[in-house]
């Protein structure tokens, strides 16, 4: 468990790793998009406030001259246009009504048209007029076909300058801009969409590029218009990265590096373990030593003096086993030692200990019994199992045990009480060559019926 516990947390480490190498590379990535659509946005910004400018000019200018001319109207949209292939037109409309368009080729058919009477431009030239400002619409159809943005300045005249007197007007080529920007390079490494229709910026409508682009956590950048703003976004055409190039590295590398961890955690606990259990248990019989016995002990008392219940622990000697060892071994006598510590494991239940004391003296500790009576039948079974046969490396062996036991409380209140009362109960009992009870409060020992063979 402890190593499955550090493999976890070493994988918790990679994918950590993992993650901010993600993010890293997500950073890199944004920072790249970022830098990408800045200059789309400032090539926008540039060519529209060139263009878009124009129709203020044309506006001062009628504003001065009002009585201007159409030749004259033709050379300056002439000259005002020379250099700005972006410019689609100029025009301006008197009383709201086209009365000049430059060029007139392709333009003819919005000679004539009054503003008031298009619904779609309607809004934007009575917005100009309120605010005495630049009014940018679209992009949007025009009359004389195709789509355009059109800029519009509105015309006050008088000494005082407060009498309205008409629309200048220039209209831009919104597909030739899109495409000088670079907004829709087909080998653009970004994906843009542009919404802000009427440069009413994240208010207005899509008009340029996918919108879903615009839920898929895209760079922002804003461009500014005349009297109002359009709003860009944009995400690399490829999607943005799912992991990062360094990132199937680090997750081989980390698999291994988490293997090995939970193998040296798994030897290290292992040993960890083995020297514990060394320490606390018979080498022999695998059973619990003196040491653990104590801590055993202690547990059992805790629990019968909360619940009110007695225990007993008993205190056992393998009599003449000396004679084993004499006449088949050293090896005979551990493989008996062996037998009679399983016999004992079988003769109690499993919330009962069993620990090997001495070389021929176990220790069996019955916790949570209700009669005192229960540990001399428990004693007189042990004593019985005992008395069988036992193969000791094919050696038929019959051996005889004593038995002394201590009774919590009557015998002791604690560890080292309980555990001495009985070994002198064993030792009265050896002795005694019989079995007998001693009298109720006094520490109990049982005897062999028949001597050890």
């Amino acid at each position: 468990m402890l190593a499955l516990l550090a493999m976890a947390i070493a994988t918790m480490g990679v994918l950590v790793i993992e993650v901010m190498l993600h993010r890293s590379a997500l950073e890199r990535q944004r920072t790249a998009v970022t830098d990408r659509l800045a200059v789309i946005s400032a090539r926008l910004e540039g060519r529209l406030a060139a263009g878009l400018n124009l129709s203020r000019m044309l506006a001062a200018v009628v504003s001065t001259r009002p009585d201007i001319g159409n030749d004259e109207l033709t050379a300056l949209s002439t000259a005002l246009m020379a250099g700005n292939p972006l410019v689609r037109s100029l025009a301006v409309a008197r009383d709201n009504t086209l009365v000049f368009v430059h060029p007139i080729g392709g333009n003819s058919a919005a000679v004539g048209m009054n503003y008031m009477a298009n619904p779609l431009q309607r809004d934007a030239v009575l917005r100009a007029i309120r605010t005495r400002s630049t009014v940018v619409a679209g992009p949007l159809e025009l009359v004389q076909g195709g789509i355009g943005l059109v800029s519009r300045s509105p015309i006050f005249v008088g000494p005082t300058g407060d009498r309205y007197w008409g629309i200048a007007a220039a209209v831009l080529h919104v597909d030739a801009l899109l495409r000088e920007a670079g907004a829709d390079a087909p080998d653009s490494p970004i994906a843009v969409s542009i919404r802000g229709e009427d440069g009413l910026g994240p208010g207005g409508a899509t008009f340029f590029g996918d919108e879903a682009i615009q839920r898929s956590q895209p760079v922002i950048l804003d461009v500014r218009l005349a009297d109002g703003s359009w709003r860009l976004y944009a995400i690399p055409r490829q999607g943005w990265l799912e992991a990062a190039p360094e990132q199937t590295v680090v997750r081989l590398a980390g698999a291994g590096l988490v293997i090995l961890f939970g193998i040296a955690v798994f030897f290290w606990s292992d040993s960890n373990q083995r020297v514990r259990a060394l320490a606390l248990t018979d080498p022999l019989t695998g059973l619990p030593n003196r040491a653990l016995l104590g801590d055993r002990i202690q547990q059992a008392i805790v629990t019968a003096s909360r619940q009110g219940q007695l225990l007993a622990v008993l205190h056992l000697d393998l009599d003449d086993f000396k004679p084993v060892n004499d006449a088949f071994g050293h090896r005979a006598g551990d493989a008996a030692l062996v037998a009679v510590a399983d016999r004992l494991h079988g003769a109690v239940r499993r919330s009962d200990t069993v620990a090997r004391v001495g070389g021929d003296e176990f220790v069996i500790v019955l916790a949570q019994i209700a009669r005192v009576t229960d540990a001399m039948l428990v004693a007189e079974k042990i004593i019985e199992m005992v008395r069988g046969p036992i193969d000791a490396q094919g050696h038929a062996v019959r051996l005889s045990a004593s038995v002394g036991i201590a009774i919590y409380p009557q015998d002791g209140s604690d560890v080292a009480t309980l555990v001495s009362r009985a070994d002198q109960a064993m030792y009265r009992a050896k002795q005694a060559g019989k079995n007998r009870a001693a009298q109720y409060g006094a520490p109990l020992q049982l005897i062999p019926r028949v001597p050890a063979q």
